[in-house]
């Protein structure tokens, strides 16, 4: 067996302009006609994840390199002969700016930020407890978090792995990210089952960790160590535990590129005209001043300012005003960060555009619909890991509370919820509306509302029933104005 066999994975690639040409003209009737189906003919840029990384950490980017931006060549002109030659180079005006890093922070927060909400579609009684009790392993286990580092991951670098464990009688969660040294491969084995396929540096030896349905491999490339076995092709396995569960324990995800693909170029664009921006002011930072011509020495100027003067004894000594370049680079800076926020379906809101202090939940969700749109679209690229992964926990979970079939079969319910900012009070004032009027149940509005904990219903009927003096009831809404019969809830 070789594991290296086992290492293939498909790099990513973006589109890029094809050669311009016009296609062969044809009459209507032939146009009109079914032709052979054919598959995508574009053209397309490779890229790894590697590339992702470089385009993500603004000192790797591509204005720093000297054959896209060359250095300006410096000339010294010998005093005897007047002969100009090359005396090296001088180093040209270069800004990276993090945009990309700005861009996956706002789709991380709001793509995870919000969590994960869980329901109940079943009708067995024992489910309502069993949703409790999932609801508490989850927070208990901070998984929220989790669900952000592998947002953080997957529109970072491309795909993400999300692999959770029994840890005694907890659960736990590891996310594998190649921006953190981890290359995630997601596979068949021979039988067609799913394996996930980790492969990381372990004590400076390459290794390679195999989860499949029933253990995990670690395997180390390295002929010296003693192990279990050895492959063909030099590593050795030096683990096989058992991870207890009927399934692949890790959910893998893959995005078509990363969040700020579609504006790459644009960024670069902007890059560019910040560093032409920095080398005008350069230039222009100090005065200009001709000289009358006829002048044979001119003074030394080496650090400040510029000596110019005119071949002939017509022109006039004068300070020479710099060039005004400021109108051209604000509108074509201004347009680019427009076209690449609006691609990009990035927000930028200033603390100046909530000025009032207690905005709606609708006038917030306006301000961020793009944000929300983009979230929503990412959420549905997630849907199957993200349900092979509740698949996972709950499986955990039935581990833990000896009651694998139970958590097995119940109808789980979940929703990846974006992240708005939202008004708290509006929020809980329609919930408990809701509930007066008996369109929503007291235990539905108590997982409704984000500061319950996960058994709070049953903490309130608790409540209830040790204090008989509690009302059990929610106020009457006061209808009479309407021509309505008052609403209590019992």
């Amino acid at each position: 067996m070789n594991i290296e066999d086992k290492l293939k994975k498909q790099n990513w690639k973006r589109r890029i302009g094809r050669d311009l040409k016009t296609n062969s003209p044809y009459p209507q009737t032939q146009i009109n006609n079914l032709k052979q189906a054919e598959g995508d003919k574009g053209k397309f840029v490779e890229l790894t994840q590697s590339d992702f990384l470089d385009e993500l950490d603004p000192n790797a980017h591509k204005i720093y390199n000297t054959i896209y931006r060359s250095n300006r060549p410096k000339v010294k002109v010998d005093e005897v002969t007047g002969r100009r030659t090359f005396d090296g180079w001088q180093e040209v005006s270069r800004v990276a700016l993090g945009l990309q890093q700005s861009i996956r922070g706002k789709k991380v927060s709001f793509t995870t930020g919000g969590g994960i909400w869980f329901g109940n579609e079943g009708t067995d009684a024992k489910d309502a407890k069993r949703l409790e009790t999932i609801k508490s392993y989850w927070n208990l286990g901070s998984f929220n978090k989790g669900f952000m580092q592998f947002g953080d991951s997957a529109f970072g670098t491309g795909d993400a792995a999300w692999y959770a464990y029994r840890n005694k009688n907890e659960v736990d969660f590891k996310v594998f990210s190649f921006e953190h040294g981890d290359t995630c491969i997601s596979a068949l084995d021979e039988n067609g089952k799913e394996i996930f396929i980790r492969m990381f540096t372990y004590n400076d030896k390459q290794a390679v960790e195999i989860y499949n349905t029933k253990n995990i491999e670690l395997w180390v490339k390295d002929s010296e160590l003693q192990g279990i076995k050895k492959s063909d092709d030099g590593y050795v396995l030096i683990s096989n535990p058992s991870h207890g569960l009927t399934q692949c324990p890790v959910a893998y995800h893959r995005e078509p590129d990363v969040c700020w693909g579609v504006g790459q170029r644009i960024i670069e664009r902007v890059e560019d005209i910040m560093s032409d921006l920095a080398e005008n002011g350069k230039y222009y930072s100090f005065q200009i001043l001709f000289l009358t011509g006829g002048v044979l020495n001119l003074p030394d100027s080496p650090f400040q300012g510029k000596v110019i003067a005119s071949k002939t004894k017509d022109g006039d000594a004068k300070i020479l005003a710099p060039a005004d370049a400021s109108n051209t680079f604000t509108l074509d800076l201004n347009m680019n960060l427009q076209f690449l926020w609006e691609i990009t379906d990035t927000v930028i809101i200033t603390p100046e555009t909530l000025k009032g202090s207690n905005d709606s939940g609708a006038y917030l969700r306006t301000l961020y619909f793009k944000e929300i749109q983009w979230a929503m679209r990412a959420h549905a690229r997630m849907h199957p890991a993200l349900k092979k992964f509740v698949s996972i926990f709950k499986e955990i979970v039935g581990l833990i509370e000896i009651d694998v079939t139970g958590y097995s079969a119940m109808k789980l319910s979940y929703e990846a919820v974006p992240f708005i900012p939202s008004n708290e009070l509006e929020e809980t004032t329609i919930v408990t509306q809701q509930v007066a009027y008996k369109v929503l149940s007291r235990q539905t509005a108590t997982g409704e509302l984000d500061r319950g904990a996960a058994d709070e219903y049953a903490r309130i009927a608790r409540e209830e029933k040790e204090s008989p003096e509690t009302p059990t009831e929610i106020p009457a809404i006061d209808n009479k104005a309407e021509g309505k019969d008052d609403i209590v809830n019992s």
